[in-house]
């Protein structure tokens, strides 16, 4: 294989753009081949310039999580999908399917079947006013043949598997960048085994929740303590804005990573109580997607037959300290790769290392029930009111207490949309 070779990379902050770059091998692995673009290599880190010995250390942790990965998730697809494919007969998914089956990469990737890991400034936004603030990504274009094209994404296409790092991040924040890789790893993974292999279609929400949990039960292995995890990235912001994103939704906007909170939310919580890194197996394994993939691997791990709703009243029970359904226990570890058991640990809303972070709603912190409580998911007060976002969104009120006779008695109107749901949860 060349020492050299031209990727195309990203070189604006929308990362919609593209341009060749000449690149230059710098680290091999087992399962992997890590560049860096000539115009970001230096004998010493410093800035936007990267190093050998850090695209060594990627392809060493690399090396090391592969196996344990994909040992729960599944296996990458080792095929191209031939861009000029079409049959008006078939639907999308079909033709995805049954296109890759006959382009082997290890025939129609100059790369083969390894992976590659490309180091440069992603956004070439480093020292500009603009900044992206993206450390890594995945991108399926790389699985399609390339098409002589300026007009489609896929005339960019590199043909193989690629991941794009960022070469400050990675010189700055290995581990919270090595983590990064490991989330696009299980994107990659995700494609073959559910796009690819199965021909579905999952939704954002389901996708990156899964490449959170893989990040959570991975922690220990990518040598990452809570207060560096997944758990510190994203817990704060779901106990202050949970409100503000359905647990399966995925908004696509400036505001996208409140959804990456609520999707990681429900799942770390679905983990620790439903088989940890076994139930995450079930769910790549099974036939289905989104709601449906979770419910059945839930069903299928536990012996039950629970509904997608059983499981939502379940997870509001969790966001209070009513006894019960709760985040903070360990979740199984019923799977081994070596000695590694995927360790999903205990995680305390109402910790201190979950604390609320900045309140993104006008005058949010007057509508509390108890202004002082910095901690837990965001309890409303019975007298405000907030717009529930679509897919399972949730506000949480507290009504107060009963007196010391331990009766309470509440009034409900019929007034309101019919699609809103109320719960009442006595702690």
């Amino acid at each position: 294989m060349a020492q050299k070779k031209t990727i195309y990379v990203d070189n604006s902050v929308s990362l919609n753009s593209y341009e060749a770059k000449q690149a230059t091998l710098r680290a091999v692995g087992t399962y992997c081949n890590v560049w860096i673009v000539d115009d970001y290599y230096a004998d010493s880190a410093t800035g936007a310039k990267t190093t050998t010995a850090v695209a060594k250390k990627f392809a060493d942790k690399f090396d090391s999580f592969y196996p344990k990965i994909t040992h729960i998730f599944g296996n990458e697809s080792n095929n191209i999908i031939y861009s000029g494919y079409s049959d008006d007969s078939d639907s999308n998914e079909s033709i995805l399917k049954k296109a890759s089956n006959d382009y082997p990469m290890s025939q129609y990737s100059d790369t083969g079947d390894i992976v590659n890991i490309v180091l440069y400034d992603i956004g070439n936004d480093y020292g500009k006013e603009s900044q992206c603030n993206v450390l890594g990504y995945f991108y399926s274009k790389d699985y399609f043949s390339k098409i002589d094209s300026t007009s489609s994404v896929v005339g960019y296409s590199n043909q193989g598997k690629y991941f794009y790092i960022d070469s400050y991040y990675a010189n700055e924040e290995p581990e919270m960048t090595i983590s990064t890789l490991a989330h696009e790893f299980q994107h990659m993974v995700n494609f073959g085994v559910k796009n690819i292999d199965k021909g579905l279609n999952p939704d954002t929400a389901y996708n990156e929740m899964l490449s959170m949990l893989c990040e959570d039960m991975m922690a220990q292995e990518l040598g990452l303590s809570d207060s560096k995890s997944v758990k510190a990235e994203r817990l704060p912001t779901f106990n202050t804005s949970y409100f503000l994103s359905g647990i399966c939704e995925y908004r696509d906007d400036d505001y996208a990573a409140l959804s990456y909170s609520t999707s990681y939310g429900f799942g770390s919580w679905l983990c620790r109580q439903y088989g940890g890194a076994t139930l995450v197996k079930n769910i790549m394994s099974n036939a289905y997607i989104d709601n449906d993939s979770l419910v059945a691997a839930v069903n299928t791990v536990k012996s039950t037959s629970y509904t997608f709703d059983d499981l939502f009243q379940q997870f509001l029970v969790a966001c209070t300290t009513a006894s019960g359904y709760t985040h903070n226990q360990n979740a199984d570890r019923n799977e081994t790769y070596s000695t590694y058991t995927y360790p999903m640990t205990a995680i305390d809303l109402w910790g201190s290392a979950y604390k609320h972070g900045t309140y993104l709603v006008e005058n949010q912190e007057t509508a509390a029930y108890d202004k002082s409580a910095k901690t837990g998911p965001f309890l409303f007060s019975n007298a405000y009111g907030v717009a529930l976002h679509p897919e399972y969104g949730i506000t949480l009120h507290k009504l107060g207490k009963t007196d010391t006779t331990g009766s309470l008695s509440l009034t409900f109107t019929d007034t309101g949309a019919d699609c809103v749901t109320m719960y009442v949860i006595i702690e």
